[in-house]
Order: C-alpha cells, then sequence, then structure tokens
C-alpha cells in the first residue's frame, strides 16, 4: 500500500515529544479503509516512551487498483519511518543508536500515546536479542575494496484488530479423542496445528487424539475472521476457557465416580488420578462410559472491548488494541559501491510470544517473515505511468529469491516470566522491522539514507553519486 509518513521529533534532557502526520494512499475501493486508518495511528510513536505527541492520519482515495491490508499491515511503513528518525535522532546527539532505543523504550506500566497502560512488555529483551546477535559498533570492515559494512537495528510495535471475539468448542467423546470446532482458517500458518497442540495441553491427552476439523459455519462459532497475527491469541483464549469448563465437568463426574473430593484429583495423560495414590485412576473413555454419555461439551468465548469505534475521535485516547505485537530484526549488511548491491551478511529477528508452542514453527514463521520483508525492503515496487500499473506480473515485479537469503539467518522468541502468559501470534512480527534496520545499516556503511522504498541498486547508486562516495 504506497504511503508517505512525515516525522518531526524534539528531544531533550527531561522531556520528549514528536509529532507526526501520516498521509496514506490508497485505491478508489478500499474495505478496509477505517481499518487501515487505525492501524496507521495507533503505533504512530513507535514503541518508545513519549510524553507528548500529536499523531495525524489521512486517507485519499486514488485512480488506481484497489489496496488493504497484507501482512504487518500499515506498520511496515509506518516502522520504516519511525525507525530510521530514531537512527537520526541518535547521531544528532552523538548517542548509539542501540542506547538511544534501549533508553526511550516503553517499560511495563507505561502509558501509551492512547493513554493505555501497556503491559507484557518485552522491548528491551528484544533489542538486547538482536543487539547482541549482530555485535557491538555500527560499521566493520570489507576485507573487499570498494565495499563497505554496517550494521543496523529496528524495533516494532503493532495492534490487533480490537474489538474482536472468538468462539471454540470442545467435544470428548467416549472414544477419548478430543474435538476442537472454531472457524479459524488454516492460510499455510500452521494454525490447525499450533490450536491442536494447545488443546492437546489444556486436556492433558497426546496430540494424536486431537482432531481439528476445517471450519464450518453449520456448526463452528463465530470468529471475526484469521488475520492480524490473532487467531494463536484470540482463539486459543477462547480454546482455554472451554477446556477450564471441560475439565472441571470431567473431575465433578470422576469424584462421583471415584467417591472422592475434586481437590483431591488431577489429570494425566487422559485419566483423572487420586493424588497421593496415582494408580487409583479413571480414564476419559471409561468415565464418560461409566455415565452413561457418549461425549461431552464445552464452550469458550474471548471477547475484546475498545478498538477503533471507542477511541475518542478528537484525542485518540482509550485502548486502541487488546494487545500490542512486539518485535525487533538486527541485520549487518556489505554495500557494492560500484553496482549499489546490497547483501546481507548477518541477520537476527526476534519477537515476543508469550509463551511458545511450537519452537520449530516460531522459527519458521520469524525467519520466513524476515524474507517476506527483505522484499518490501529491496524488490518489490508497485509502477504507475499515468494511473496504470505497469509491472502486474513477476516478471517485472520483483520477489526473493533463495539466492537473496541473508548468508546469516537466525531468529528468537522471547517467553513472559510468568507460566500462564499470554499466548501471542508471531506471523507478522519481525517483517515491518526488515527495512529500517537495513536502512539504518545503510547509512552506518555509506553514509547514504534513503527515504522510499525498495532499496534498489539504482536508488542506492544514484544517493552514493549525489554525496560523491561514487563517479558513477
Amino acid at each position: 500500500m504506497p504511503c508517505r509518513h512525515a516525522y518531526r521529533g524534539q528531544d531533550g534532557r527531561d522531556d520528549r515529544c514528536a509529532a507526526s502526520h501520516g498521509s496514506i494512499q490508497r485505491g478508489r475501493l478500499c474495505p478496509l479503509q477505517s481499518l487501515t486508518d487505525g492501524t496507521g495511528d495507533d503505533p504512530g510513536s513507535g514503541p518508545y516512551r513519549i510524553p507528548n505527541a500529536w499523531i495525524d492520519t489521512r486517507a485519499s482515495y486514488t485512480n488506481t487498483i484497489p489496496t488493504g491490508a497484507f501482512r504487518g499491515a500499515m506498520t511496515s511503513q509506518l516502522t520504516w519511518a519511525c525507525e530510521q528518525q530514531m537512527d537520526e535522532i541518535g547521531v544528532d546527539l552523538g548517542i548509539d543508536p542501540v542506547e538511544l532505543r534501549r533508553r526511550n523504550l516503553l517499560r511495563e506500566g507505561d502509558a501509551y500515546v492512547t493513554g493505555e497502560r501497556m503491559h507484557d512488555v518485552h522491548f528491551t529483551e528484544l533489542l538486547n536479542e538482536v543487539a547482541g546477535a549482530i555485535g557491538s559498533g555500527i560499521r566493520s570492515e570489507s576485507p573487499e575494496p570498494g565495499r563497505v559494512r554496517g550494521k543496523g537495528v529496528a524495533l516494532m510495535i503493532k495492534s490487533t484488530v480490537t474489538s474482536s471475539r472468538s468462539e471454540a468448542r470442545l467435544r470428548l467423546g467416549d472414544d477419548g479423542r478430543v474435538t476442537l470446532l472454531c472457524s479459524s482458517v488454516g492460510m499455510g500458518q500452521g494454525v490447525r496445528t499450533t490450536l491442536a497442540q494447545m488443546t492437546a495441553g489444556y486436556m492433558d491427552v497426546a496430540i494424536e487424539r486431537v482432531d481439528v476439523p476445517f471450519p464450518d459455519t453449520a456448526v463452528t462459532g463465530f470468529d471475526t475472521y484469521t488475520g492480524s497475527s490473532r487467531a494463536t491469541f484470540s482463539m486459543g483464549t477462547a480454546l482455554r476457557k472451554a477446556a477450564v469448563v471441560l475439565r472441571e465437568e470431567l473431575v465433578s463426574l470422576a469424584s462421583e465416580r471415584m467417591e472422592a473430593a475434586v481437590e483431591d484429583l488431577a489429570f494425566s495423560e487422559g485419566t483423572i488420578f487420586l493424588i497421593g495414590a496415582p494408580r487409583h485412576a479413571i480414564s476419559y473413555q471409561e468415565l464418560l462410559r461409566s455415565a452413561g454419555r457418549s461425549s461431552i461439551e464445552a464452550d469458550g468465548v474471548f471477547q475484546s472491548e475498545g478498538g477503533m469505534p471507542s477511541l475518542d475521535p478528537e484525542t485518540g485516547q482509550g485502548v486502541a488494541s487488546v494487545h500490542w505485537h512486539e518485535g525487533a530484526v538486527g541485520v549487518e549488511i556489505e554495500v557494492d559501491l560500484e553496482t549499489g548491491r546490497i547483501r546481507i551478511l548477518n541477520c537476527h529477528g526476534a519477537s515476543y510470544a508469550g509463551r511458545v508452542v511450537s519452537p520449530s514453527r516460531v522459527r519458521q514463521q520469524n525467519e520466513g517473515n524476515i524474507i517476506f520483508g527483505l522484499g518490501q525492503a529491496l524488490f518489490e515496487e508497485v509502477i504507475y505511468d499515468s494511473g496504470q500499473l505497469v509491472n502486474p506480473n513477476l516478471s517485472d515485479y520483483m520477489i526473493p529469491s533463495i539466492l537473496d537469503v541473508p548468508d546469516r539467518l537466525t531468529s528468537s522468541a522471547v517467553e513472559g516470566n510468568d507460566p500462564e502468559a499470554e499466548i501471542h501470534g508471531i506471523g507478522e512480527m519481525t517483517i515491518p522491522c526488515i527495512a529500517p534496520a537495513i536502512g539504518n545499516a545503510l547509512f552506518a556503511a555509506a553514509g547514504i539514507r534513503l527515504r522510499d522504498l525498495p532499496m534498489t541498486p539504482e536508488r542506492v547508486l544514484r544517493a552514493l553519486r549525489a554525496q560523491g562516495t561514487t563517479s558513477l
């Protein structure tokens, strides 16, 4: 989605203020206009403590193709501007960009730009993860003449759709199998597997005994939609609530059958046993059959309040997001001064996951996000001529190939200290960070600051020529 963001900032020893004005261009038809407007506003001050902020967003209809939300909706464009501004402030103040961020990052209990109090905040840990992975300093020596190297970091904060609702139903059959009925849609992100793992954990059964059928609105409950990295959190919360109800009913049945107090019973591997006497146990199958039940069901509902409809239209104050996504990226790049080509030597992405359900899937999401973000940073560009799209195919619209993957690509997930911490979705957390991290590394390496994406060799060469670094 073509956008333009302009920032003005003021720094001081005791007070900091920031003003930003966003001009967002989108096509004549945009069914998600109100959503994308709000997403451009909410995280407008970035993941920082800025006590004085004024943020406006303007949306304009134009005679171009329709546009809408797509992975990191509006946050990628905003982070591109905000995170480069942070580096520029650091240069003006003579402060290392990592240290400047560390001093100003949001912390637990801080008031955000919308006035809401922040909770479950882990930006400092994320910054430490990526800064440690790329090493100290912003420059490094290149072994080849005509090439320069630099390092850069970027962080992002992203809202999730608020308000929203998710409904889950758990069904336990007398064969011991657990079925989760929900309307979360699998689109390659692995949500059905993740929800199956969560179900297995909540119900103390092997994952092989869990079924998550495809959504069918004749039998599955309401879900706002699958997007905004919300399914694991929103549907996962509804699932957890359903599991609590189902476990309560099971332990009540077991209490009668085993003639034991509810508080003396516990769950383990599809059975309920007497604490202190684990051999005195009953399986779910036996329990249901003895009660004359073919199955039992329980429902759980997640409903969040707040969001765009509830924000004050004049001040923007209120609850903008039921929770906030947090991510960071650190890169080391090499710039060829003759060709303008940017090569990613080292890249580390970190996201806050709350509690990790599947370490392998977290790694795949983080690293896949980075590669996806490389396209926005270095290759992908929609080109118009007199309102007509001139590169509508993959011959002219460039995307990354396997040859463009960073030489070293790693990732990590930060977890909350509370074992009962919320499980966050991480489907977008490192995408918005990759472009500004590369932009900051480009400035560190070659002293040029690009304002437009993508950072193609042509644009890099043009900027190098403007400052006299190359004769081309």
